[in-house]
């Protein structure tokens, strides 16, 4: 009896010692837990900014690139908006033939003469997407909507359109989406980026 007795001891002893290792480990897990989340979180917000940030760089000097060209050659190029396919495009619409533009970083098999930027290739993948998403180009003090902007000889934008124009570039989900303007000065062509910042919704 005694061994009987002394063996059902030792048995519920372990198991309330396996239940409270069990429960010290749930406490363990949860805190690592807590603190990768904690280290993680500013990281990976980080992360979106300098993504954010190094896609409006590209954009603005493509911008740069298609004025310069027609300052050069005393001609237009336009750069048109694609919302839905999210990229954007040079286009040489003025006359006169100046020379090929290539966009260096284009997937294989795009067409000779075809600069067109996807901006989920931006810093993303083919099996992933960058997240960048371009939110629409509007005139700074109309708010109208505009599908592109098109460089002159003199490189604005004027006398066609003689407002400065935004472009809005997001990244980001829910509370935590960022965004940035990258604007053109309609009288001279200048392009500046602004630094990226929480996105407030309108109330």
């Amino acid at each position: 009896r005694k061994a009987r007795a002394s063996a059902r001891d030792v048995t519920i002893g372990a198991s309330r010692h396996a239940r409270g290792f069990t429960l010290l480990e749930t406490l363990i897990v949860v805190a690592i837990v807590a603190i990768l989340a904690s280290v993680l979180a500013p990281t990976s917000q980080s992360m979106v900014v300098q993504s954010l940030e190094s896609t409006a760089r590209i954009l603005a000097a493509d911008l740069r690139l298609a004025r310069s060209q027609a300052i050069q050659f005393d001609t237009d190029w336009s750069v048109q908006f694609d919302l839905a396919e999210n990229s954007y495009s040079l286009v040489h619409t003025g006359s006169g033939t100046p020379p090929v533009l290539n966009n260096p970083s284009a997937p294989p098999g795009t067409p000779d003469g075809e600069y067109r930027v996807e901006l989920d290739r931006l810093g993303g993948s083919m099996a992933q997407k960058s997240g960048i998403q371009l939110a629409g180009a509007v005139l700074k003090m109309s708010q109208t909507n505009v599908t592109n902007v098109i460089f002159g000889p003199t490189g604005g934008t004027g006398p066609q359109r003689i407002e400065d124009t935004e472009i809005w570039l997001t990244s980001g989900i829910g509370n935590q989406t960022r965004i940035v303007r990258v604007t053109i000065s309609w009288l001279t062509g200048q392009v500046w980026v602004d630094r990226p910042k929480m996105f407030s919704p309108p109330s």
